[in-house]
């Protein structure tokens, strides 16, 4: 199983495992710790965000915040986050390491400008998702999950053009499902996570394998696809242009290396809390 997949297929059991409080105020960065033993790595910095403004980068390794050494997601949680103070933050990247003093802005300034809201177990989710579409998410067993359309969470050619978003075939019932979702075209348009697909560009889905679906999911040349989808127990349609992967590397501040997506700017020696050995 590669990386990206794994992380793809645990997505929604994190979001349901999450369940400590958001702080007040953020610096506009995700972290992963894609291996026990591996740096805390800044996975993607908004654009936006007070981190990006004072230097910080996709791909660096967390040394230390406020003087606290980090070795660990849980040693985050000794930096206090509940005060609109200056944060100093040293990285390690593929140049040297580097220290920055990092303002901190409103968590509710940055859930505003994403168009998101925090979900009752502290998960963050688009704004208009219902309270019951969350509680599906959080109770969704990963078991149900028996392959996947994009085994590396997008299409191996980076020229493709795709919606953005992972398709999942579940059982119990048998249903095709939109599954962990990158900014695209699809999360645009409104698109969820946890929606079930019924029919794309007026061909149904339902018993199709994942090479069936493949194509139904991509374009070598820019178009559109029209998504028909039921969202709990109402049927909803969404129109958007697909995007060239290689756009949706990018925005999502992503590269492939060695046919496998990580973190833009992991430093070389990184590499391998990210990619298998070959």
């Amino acid at each position: 199983m590669k990386p990206r997949f794994a992380l793809l297929l645990f997505a929604l059991p994190l979001f349901a495992q999450q369940q400590t409080m958001p702080p007040q105020y953020v610096i506009g960065v995700d972290l992963a710790q894609p291996k026990e033993g591996c740096p805390v790595f800044v996975r993607r910095v908004d654009p936006q965000g007070p981190a990006a403004k004072a230097g910080l980068k996709p791909g660096d390794a967390v040394v230390a915040i406020d003087g606290v050494s980090i070795g660990s997601l849980a040693d985050m949680q000794k930096v206090t986050r509940d005060k609109p103070r200056r944060v100093r933050i040293e990285v390690a990247r593929a140049g040297g390491k580097y220290a920055y003093d990092v303002e901190r802005e409103p968590l509710a300034d940055q859930l505003e400008r994403q168009g998101r809201k925090v979900a009752p177990n502290g998960a963050q989710v688009p704004a208009d998702m219902s309270d019951a579409e969350i509680d599906r998410i959080r109770n969704f067993d990963p078991a149900r999950v028996q392959g996947v359309v994009f085994p590396s969470g997008l299409p191996e050619d980076p020229a493709t053009y795709f919606g953005g978003f992972q398709v999942m075939l579940v059982q119990m019932p048998d249903e095709v499902m939109v599954g962990p979702m990158d900014d695209g075209p699809a999360t645009h348009a409104g698109v969820h996570l946890g929606d079930v697909i019924i029919a794309v560009n007026g061909t149904e889905v339902k018993g199709l394998t994942a090479a069936q679906l493949a194509p139904l999911f991509t374009s070598a040349k820019p178009g559109r696809m029209r998504l028909r989808v039921r969202r709990l127990e109402v049927e909803r349609v969404f129109e958007f242009p697909l995007w060239k992967t290689s756009d949706i590397l990018a925005v999502n501040q992503l590269q492939v290396v060695r046919g496998q997506v990580v973190p833009q700017g992991v430093a070389e020696k990184d590499l391998g809390c990210f990619v298998e050995q070959q």
